[in-house]
């Protein structure tokens, strides 16, 4: 008891921290999500259980902040155009479409049609790896 004779709650937490070890998928996913035309940040992070604090963490490495995710202008890279007579033996027909993209010693190969936020997040994700 105290002077003022009132009690006072203490609470003490033993054992650890549990902290939730995200896959690389998951931080992907997260991303386009995060990045799409009109997202609400705080909205994404609530629906993958993630603080919002974390997602903008993760976002500022990824390269993504709130101007560049409501800008739809187009930024230019260059591109390496292999001749298909140089495609192996054995492929017949030409496929729906297929990038690769190597930065550094990370690389992606996305084959058919993808969404250009997740085009964008794979980016990202190959860009921190790196």
């Amino acid at each position: 008891m105290h002077d003022d004779s009132e009690y006072r709650r203490v609470e003490l937490i033993t054992g650890r921290r549990k902290r939730r070890n995200w896959s690389d998928e998951e931080k992907i996913e997260i991303l386009a999500a995060s990045n799409e035309a009109g997202a609400n940040i705080s909205e994404v992070a609530r629906r993958f259980g993630v603080s919002r604090g974390l997602l903008g963490i993760w976002r500022k490495t990824a390269g993504l902040t709130a101007a560049a995710s409501r800008s739809t202008s187009n930024s230019f890279v260059p591109v390496v155009v292999e001749n298909a007579s140089a495609s192996p033996a054995g492929e017949g027909r030409p496929s729906a479409g297929r990038i690769e993209i190597i930065l550094d010693d990370a690389r992606a190969i996305i084959e058919g049609s993808v969404s250009p936020s997740l085009a964008s997040a794979i980016i990202c994700a190959l860009r921190g790896r790196s």
